[in-house]
C-alpha cells in the first residue's frame, strides 16, 4: 500500500523493543499522504503509526490522534518516539491524552526501553534548550510528559 504510493524512507531509524522483539522504525517517512488508498482497519492503525515518521510535521500531527487511541503495543514506541520531538503542538496533543492516563502498552513499553527512554529525555532537554526556552521548564509540555511517565512508573 505505502509503496504502491511512491514511498521512500529515510535510511536512518530508532531500535526499540516491543513485547520482547527487537523493531527497526524509520527516521522519518516521505511520501504523498494523498496518494495513498483507503487502508482495512488494521492497515489503517500501521499507517498511523507509520505517518508520525513524516517528514511533515502537520501529517505527523494528523496521524498522532489514532495511535493516541490505539491499545496495540506496536503504537507505544511512535507515541514516546514523538515525545522526544521538537513541534510543541504534537506535544501538547500527547499531553492532553496522558492527562487522562498513560496507557498500559505505553507503561510497558517505557519499562521495557530504558536506553530509549534515556535518549527520548535527552532529546526533549536538547529541543527544549535550542528551540523552546522561552517556555519555562516546568510549563514545557516535554518535560511534563516526562514527569508524567515517571508518575505513571514507567521511567
Amino acid at each position: 500500500m505505502i509503496v504502491e504510493a511512491g514511498a521512500t524512507l529515510s535510511p536512518d531509524s530508532f531500535d526499540v523493543s516491543v513485547a520482547g522483539r527487537p523493531v527497526s522504525i524509520p527516521e522519518r517517512l516521505y511520501v504523498d499522504a494523498g496518494r495513498l488508498p483507503r487502508p482495512s482497519r488494521v492497515e489503517s492503525g500501521v499507517l498511523a503509526c507509520l505517518l508520525t515518521r513524516h517528514h511533515d510535521g502537520y501529517v505527523r500531527q494528523r496521524a498522532l490522534d489514532s495511535v493516541l487511541a490505539s491499545q496495540a503495543p506496536w503504537a507505544a514506541p511512535f507515541i514516546v518516539r514523538l515525545i522526544g520531538e521538537y513541534v510543541v503542538e504534537i506535544l501538547d496533543e500527547i499531553e492532553a491524552a496522558f492527562e487522562r492516563e498513560v496507557s498500559q502498552p505505553v507503561r510497558e513499553f517505557v519499562a521495557e526501553n530504558p536506553e530509549f527512554v534515556r535518549l527520548t529525555k535527552a532529546r526533549v532537554e536538547s529541543y527544549w534548550d535550542c528551540y523552546h526556552r522561552h517556555i519555562p521548564r516546568e510549563t514545557y509540555a516535554g518535560f511534563k510528559l516526562l514527569a508524567r511517565l515517571e508518575r505513571a512508573g514507567a521511567a
